[in-house]
């Protein structure tokens, strides 16, 4: 069942409205009906409502009841290089089904250029948004701008790990200290990239043997942190 994004702060047994988006959706796609019921998310809590009543510019539904949402373990941000258009938009659909909670793009050494209009965060996090409706959790997915590698990698506690040929086994991982992994462009990182991680005190990981493209690793090593930190 899809769910629908409304105010933060809300709480059983209040009356809110949906925004035309979605009122639309409910109306020209699902077919809704008053009396039905839905699921809606404030960014913190799930609710199971009723809808009162139903128009394009704004459809009302009463929330009847809160719904236990599972807690995820450790918080997780993808890093990635940024990819072709179509790329870069299924990494970012996937890293919301895998529970990363920060997106942050940036540009390498080997970074195809993609254009002014494929780098806007505003785009990626509609997208991001529209992920979270299908995937049943209740945090989004925050997309930050685009950064410069040398930049990024002087940034952020916690767990950092970025991934590379060279690298070696995965480092342990605690969900008490925030985790970062960074995936490189499609012709991968520079040998002073790699350097300079190390001397910012990032870790070296592979994924084995096997040569991924570049989304694909992107998914593989998100895969392979949320299992280390038992959400998997």
């Amino acid at each position: 069942m899809p769910q629908f994004l409304i105010p933060p702060g809300s709480k059983v047994g209040q009356t809110v409205s949906l925004s035309p988006a979605d009122s639309k959706h409910l109306i020209r796609v699902l077919r809704a009906r008053p009396r039905e019921k839905v699921r809606l998310f404030d960014g913190a809590s799930r609710f199971e409502a009723e809808l009162v009543t139903l128009s394009p510019h704004g459809t009302t539904a009463k929330l009847t009841t809160l719904l236990v949402t599972p807690a995820q373990r450790g918080n997780v941000t993808l890093c990635q290089a940024l990819l072709k258009k179509e790329k870069i938009e299924w990494v970012i659909q996937k890293s919301v089904e895998l529970g990363a909670t920060r997106f942050v793009p940036f540009v390498s050494e080997r970074t195809i250029p993609t254009g002014k209009k494929e780098t806007q965060s505003s785009r990626w996090q509609k997208i991001a948004d529209e992920a979270l409706k299908q995937c049943g959790r209740v945090t989004p997915l925050k997309i930050d701008s685009v950064l410069p590698l040398q930049e990024l990698l002087q940034k952020g506690p916690g767990t950092r790990i970025l991934f590379h040929e060279s690298g070696s086994r995965l480092p342990s991982l605690s969900p008490d200290r925030p985790t970062s992994l960074f995936i490189g462009p499609e012709g991968g990182f520079a040998p002073q990239e790699i350097e300079a991680a190390k001397s910012n005190g990032l870790a070296i990981a592979s994924l084995g043997t096997l040569t991924m493209r570049a989304e694909t690793a992107a998914i593989a090593a998100l895969t392979l942190i949320q299992h280390g930190l038992g959400n998997i």
